[in-house]
């Protein structure tokens, strides 16, 4: 799958006056920077489980519409409108996806659609920019928090940030590819091993 990430990561802006160990760069046209104690928190994107399997939860393949070239619009041109070919969605609320559709969802996304106003907010993101004061987290460190921590907000059409004070995170969190089983005895590390946690 492509990455959309709007955050830039590797370090690289046209902005060389701003350090990327302290500033957060968003599609290089704006950039933030906690202070104090705070720090700046990506959400991480919503799952509710029923993503298709074959593309991902993204409604789409990672080859790009033939028609549009990747631009969502008809032959290229924002003045013929939006490109028919890798529409998707209902007449009031259709967008081009720039891609491919995907052939097992037919650009759904999933097999259960979730509309946005009943989607929770994820309770994990990564830290983009860290306060002075900070002393515990690094930026790029992924951590867990409650959904009532903080102030989240939207920039750019719809990329989730979160301002929060650094004590109000629970934990540090990671994903692993892949567990593997340790021994435990007794009936608690059964019933945890049976609910997929390793002991």
């Amino acid at each position: 799958m492509t990455d959309s990430s709007p955050v830039d990561t590797n370090n690289q802006n046209q902005n060389n006056d701003l350090d990327p160990a302290q500033w957060a760069i968003i599609k290089q046209t704006e950039a933030l920077r906690a202070i104090g104690h705070r720090i700046l928190v990506l959400e991480d994107e919503f799952k509710s489980g029923y993503e298709c399997t074959e593309c991902g939860g993204t409604g789409h393949s990672d080859v790009k519409c033939p028609h549009c070239k990747g631009s969502t619009f008809w032959k290229g041109d924002p003045d013929r409108g939006p490109c028919p070919d890798c529409e998707v969605g209902t007449s009031d609320g259709r967008k081009s996806l720039g891609y491919v559709i995907c052939a097992k969802c037919q650009g759904k996304s999933g097999v259960i659609i979730i509309p946005d106003d009943a989607k929770r907010r994820p309770c994990t993101g990564k830290i983009l920019s860290k306060g002075s004061l900070v002393t515990e987290f690094e930026v790029g460190t992924r951590v867990m928090y409650t959904n009532y921590t903080g102030t989240d907000f939207e920039v750019l059409g719809g990329i989730k940030l979160r301002v929060m004070l650094d004590h109000d995170v629970m934990c540090e969190y990671k994903r692993l590819k892949k567990i593997t089983p340790s021994v435990g005895t007794g009936a608690i590390a059964k019933d945890l091993q049976d609910h997929g946690v390793a002991v």
